[in-house]
């Protein structure tokens, strides 16, 4: 049986990182899987990446997704994709001729709603949805105070934003495509799957609670001050972990970390900790130090970063069992998120 993995990108951000330890825990299961991704850093063999050409159109597709979206007026700061312009994945899948299609992170302009459609009618396809992007219109996620657009369709009696519509026009082209296919939709999060049960576009599908792996051989308690030695931290000092795949991602919580930061500051009887960042950006703070130690793909570094911290902070206001919390737990590194 051969199983393909579609994803955006092989390594960068979590739904990569969990669709690649599936994919590469299949053939050491003997299953013969692989790989399609329009953005491609490793050199496993297994992975097929998109060419140059195929790569500046889809940068020239995604451009033009980002100058539309300006047209639409939100305050939900959360990502948000068209999916509306067909590129050449639906090719390159047919060429594979897989038997079983495994959608991962689709966005970015990778497969467009109508060939996600005409996917589903070729292919017995799984999907596992990393964010909430295909119950919603564009956004990933709806407003957490919000009006749950999602479940009660897109209506003009319902629109939270100002100039067009964008959220709505994209909601029902994936009616007119989703309504009538039945997927096999996997949720890592009760949460998540709770939302696509409630969707009118998934009603038909058929819904399963995955939670995403993780190799605890790799991801084990390391000696603490080993591990802050290997990273060059401060081995006399409290540490807490922060990290995304980008630092300043407003869904991330950046701004709420400083705000909880600034209080840790103020309390006078208290040693000051610092901060230890992993992902792409500068996360800074105006009294605490911070040690921004920049992407990390390295499962055994990961282990360190981990490791090396007394407490780590998840501070997303919304994030569907998010790679990083259970990595962090699997090193016996305590964690303090929100109720999300």
């Amino acid at each position: 049986m051969k199983i393909l993995h579609v994803n955006y990108y092989d390594q960068r951000g979590g739904a990569a990182v969990a669709a690649y330890r599936l994919h590469s825990e299949l053939i050491r299961q003997g299953v013969d899987s692989q790989m399609l991704v329009m953005s491609g850093s490793c050199s496993d063999k297994t992975i097929t990446s998109s060419n140059g050409l195929n790569l500046l159109l889809n940068k020239f597709s995604r451009k033009i997704a980002f100058e539309l979206l300006k047209l639409q007026k939100s305050d939900n700061h959360i990502p948000h994709s068209l999916n509306v312009v067909s590129g050449n994945i639906l090719k390159k899948i047919d060429e594979i001729k897989p038997d079983i299609v495994h959608l991962h992170w689709i966005n970015g302009e990778m497969l467009s709603i109508a060939q996600i459609g005409t996917l589903c009618s070729r292919y017995p396809v799984i999907w596992t949805f990393h964010d909430a992007w295909p119950v919603c219109g564009a956004e990933h996620h709806s407003k957490i105070d919000g009006n749950n657009r999602f479940m009660h369709g897109y209506h003009k009696e319902n629109r939270e934003v100002k100039g067009l519509d964008i959220d709505r026009y994209i909601w029902n082209i994936k009616l007119k495509h989703w309504e009538s296919k039945r997927f096999n939709v996997i949720a890592p999060s009760h949460w998540l799957a709770s939302c696509v049960t409630c969707s009118k576009i998934f009603k038909n599908s058929n819904v399963e609670v995955i939670h995403n792996g993780l190799d605890i051989a790799s991801f084990s308690p390391r000696d603490t001050i080993d591990a802050r030695k290997h990273l060059n931290l401060p081995v006399d000092r409290k540490l807490i972990a922060f990290g995304a795949s980008y630092l300043e991602d407003k869904n991330k919580g950046g701004e709420l970390l400083r705000s909880c930061l600034d209080d840790i500051c103020q309390l006078s009887d208290y040693d000051c900790p610092e901060l230890v960042t992993i992902g792409n950006g500068h996360f800074t703070h105006e009294k605490m130090k911070v040690h921004n130690l920049g992407h990390m793909a390295d499962e055994g570094l990961l282990a360190a970063f981990y490791s090396s911290a007394d407490v780590f902070v998840l501070a997303s206001r919304q994030d569907n069992l998010p790679n990083m919390i259970m990595e962090a737990m699997a090193c016996g590194t305590p964690c303090v998120a929100f109720k999300t």
